[in-house]
């Protein structure tokens, strides 16, 4: 589990810029990829099994500023070591000599949910079922966390990986280290507390569960609570999945009216104000089943009417 400095160093050819995966780190880091086939005098405890199933490795270097970071870097390594889960980014080591934090992770070919959400291509090849699916991962992998009472506390699109398969990871656990009663409130921040929940990350996930919907980044609750209560969220759906005939908009290539508003439903209520009023994880994942099946059975294709 814990590697030497050295092995990192050979990894990362020193830190290389080339090696550099831009907007890895969330600003407090920087990440490294690293091809563990390469480096055959690398003597890791539990390389040969890791070589099965990743021959590539994403290396996160915490920029060490003040204690906080120091206490990220620990709530991260410990938070990886008790969970494991197929939605959870796997811990393969860390390191903690020269002054370094340094933890080595699962590497994501996909990049972040983010990424995708800022790339126009990107998200026009992303079909409504593949959304749903990336958000039913996220689900789980929060129902893991909350059943080993584990409050990951930065739920954000950033913070969401995918990997070759397009399978949902969550990632970055040190963040919630760096939240205090003072700190600045953002679109995926609890307005009711300020003080981790289950519920705060309930809250969260219910703007990245818009985000994906209409497909852009921090889509305001406020706003889209006003649509959603005027019965105007057609007009945020993300207009890469809908079409206009000159009379109304109308769903693109199969999209399920029953899915959709099964999906606008749950995120909404993800969204309230009151903790005690939104669903529970599991009640989270029952609808986005729902959603799923009503898309893969496409039973109805109605014109888009919420």
């Amino acid at each position: 589990m814990k590697i030497t400095l050295p092995d990192i160093l050979l990894l990362t050819d020193k830190f290389s810029e080339q090696n550099l995966i831009p907007f890895g780190g969330c600003g407090y880091s920087e990440v490294y990829k690293a091809e563990l086939d390469h480096f055959n005098n690398i003597e890791w405890k539990n390389k040969d099994e890791l070589l099965k199933r990743h021959s590539t490795v994403a290396i996160k270097r915490i920029n060490r500023e003040n204690q906080q970071r120091e206490k990220g870097f620990l709530l991260e390594v410990e938070t990886l070591r008790n969970c494991t889960h197929s939605n959870i980014v796997s811990l393969f080591g860390f390191c903690d000599e020269g002054g370094e934090m340094i933890v080595v992770l699962e590497y994501a070919s996909n990049g972040s949910l983010d990424d995708y959400l800022r790339d126009n291509d990107k998200m026009t090849n992303l079909t409504w079922t593949q959304r749903i699916q990336i958000c039913c991962g996220i689900a789980h992998g929060l129902k893991y966390l909350h059943t080993k009472n584990v409050i990951h506390g930065d739920i954000r699109s950033s913070n969401i990986l995918l990997n070759d398969k397009m399978v949902a990871k969550i990632a970055h656990f040190g963040n919630r280290a760096y939240r205090h009663p003072n700190s600045i409130h953002n679109v995926y921040t609890d307005p009711e507390s300020i003080y981790l929940k289950e519920e705060s990350d309930i809250y969260s996930f219910g703007v990245v569960l818009f985000e994906i919907m209409c497909g852009t980044l921090d889509c305001p609750p406020i706003t889209t609570g006003k649509h959603f209560l005027d019965g105007t969220l057609k007009q945020i759906i993300d207009p890469r999945m809908r079409a206009d005939d000159g009379n109304h908009l109308m769903l693109k290539g199969g999209l399920n009216q029953a899915s959709l508003n099964t999906f606008s439903i749950i995120a909404s209520q993800c969204l309230k104000k009151s903790s005690w009023q939104r669903p529970s994880i599991e009640g989270v994942i029952r609808e986005l089943d729902k959603a799923y099946h009503f898309q893969v059975s496409n039973l109805f294709k109605y014109s888009l009417g919420f």
